[in-house]
């Protein structure tokens, strides 16, 4: 047996749950409208609630995600498995990256979307690369001076 599937949580400690979530969690159902949402901060919303509530997720987020958005819901859909995927998005002047999940309920009857802001985590990678490659230049150069 699935330890996941044998979870009995009272209702309480679930919405205590997602209160403490930072992400922003949106549910869909199958034809992928959005039928609700839970953000802790809604400005972190991308565009206010009475602009995304009933729509399909498609006619909600920026174009250019399209072709990331769509075919993950669907694989999530289709296989049961959570699709995972990561996407830069500008907003306003600012460059912030996202990490999106779909997971399917078992029934099929939609899915949930998390989305989570991972910039500092982007940056703080960006960051160790270009130590690494600093170390790795004082490395080759420490050994030419060596020889």
């Amino acid at each position: 047996m699935d330890p996941k599937s044998n979870l009995n949580f009272p209702a309480e400690l679930l919405d205590k749950v997602v209160d403490a979530h930072p992400d922003i969690l949106f549910t869909l159902d199958p034809e992928s409208v959005i039928t609700g949402f839970h953000a802790r901060d809604t400005e972190k919303l991308l565009i206010p609630p009475d602009f995304f509530l009933g729509k399909p997720i498609t006619d909600t987020i920026p174009s250019e995600l399209l072709n990331i958005v769509q075919p993950a819901f669907n694989k999530a859909m289709e296989t049961g498995e959570t699709a995972i995927f990561s996407y830069p998005l500008t907003i306003g002047s600012r460059q912030s990256f996202f990490e999106g999940r779909f997971c399917a309920f078992n029934d099929k009857s939609g899915a949930l979307f998390l989305v989570r802001d991972i910039s500092s985590q982007m940056v703080t990678e960006e960051k160790l690369k270009s130590l690494s490659k600093l170390h790795q230049l004082i490395v080759e150069f420490s050994s030419r001076l060596v020889q």
